[in-house]
């Protein structure tokens, strides 16, 4: 009965020293600048036309008028 008891303690001490060893490699790795992905077109921007981006269609406006309520 000892044993397991002490078995336990020993499981969840691992767990929360793990537990913590992972949150400050969250941390470190959210504190470091991000690596920006290099452009695979070859300075052709030019040529390709502009993304429209987000656009308020009658859709989207009957959406949120739905949420709304």
């Amino acid at each position: 009965m000892k044993r397991n008891k002490q078995k336990k303690i020993r499981n969840r001490r691992e767990f929360l020293r793990n537990g913590a060893i992972a949150g400050a490699g969250v941390a470190v790795a959210s504190s470091m600048p991000s690596v920006s992905m290099a452009s695979t077109s070859d300075g052709l921007a030019e040529d390709q036309p502009a993304e429209e981006g987000y656009r308020l269609t009658r859709h989207i406006v009957d959406y949120y008028k739905s949420a709304a309520e």
